[in-house]
């Protein structure tokens, strides 16, 4: 604290680190969420962010695949519609060229509305990562390292701050929830975007990859719950 520093120009002195991380018995665990690219991605991309860095250190991952209900799935699809038949409409007046990125664009948008007509769900997946260390450790320091893991494989890391007692849950524990509100039909791990029939399925299977760093009790163990 410095003394010679007006009450009316001073800040604050510290911040509470208690809601970065979720502690539970002897352990600590931070999340972070990680926004999927619309092209997809190969499992295989995401092994930097799963591979720990030191013994007792332990990282898990789950990939959510949360049903969006069928009123917002439609507002969001009629926007997306609306909005590509516009930018079409306004490159045609003006007499200027499609490119190809632009008309995947629209043909996607039209192809997920027909899709939505014929009885399809729509749904945004993306992914929770988890590190949990022992107290001893410093679990900042573990949470930076997995950040910058996220960053290495191509991916920006969302702050999950305030939520990473159900990060935890979602990711590490068989319980098949995400960190929607609803955990109704919400499937895990599944390879498509757009669940076939007229109600979404809930998933039949929880998968999740554990990875153990060498040296512990677990070393070069594989898990899938």
């Amino acid at each position: 604290m410095n003394a010679s520093v007006p009450w009316s120009q001073a800040g604050p002195s510290g911040a509470d680190t208690l809601a970065r991380w979720y502690s539970h018995d002897a352990w600590n665990s931070a999340s972070v969420g990680i926004a999927l690219p619309a092209r997809g991605v190969l499992m295989g991309a995401m092994a930097p962010m799963l591979t720990p860095s030191e013994a007792l250190e332990r990282r898990t991952m789950v990939v959510a695949y949360p049903i969006k209900t069928l009123q917002a799935a439609e507002r969001e699809t009629g926007k997306g519609e609306w909005a590509a038949d516009i930018g079409e409409a306004m490159r045609e007046g003006a007499k200027m060229k499609t490119r190809a990125k632009e008309a995947t664009n629209i043909r996607h948008r039209r192809r997920l509305d027909a899709k939505l007509a014929a009885g399809n769900s729509l749904t945004v997946p993306y992914a929770v990562c988890t590190v949990t260390v022992p107290k001893t450790y410093s679990i900042g320091d573990f949470a930076h390292q997995l950040e910058a893991s996220v960053r290495r494989a191509g991916f920006a890391p969302q702050v999950l701050d305030l939520a990473h007692d159900v990060a935890f849950a979602a990711s590490s524990l068989p319980l098949g929830i995400s960190l929607s509100r609803s955990t109704s039909w919400v499937g895990l791990w599944r390879p498509a975007t757009v669940t076939r029939g007229g109600f979404p399925q809930p998933a039949r299977r929880t998968r999740r990859a554990t990875f153990t760093a060498p040296g512990s009790p677990r070393e070069g163990v594989g898990q899938l719950a």
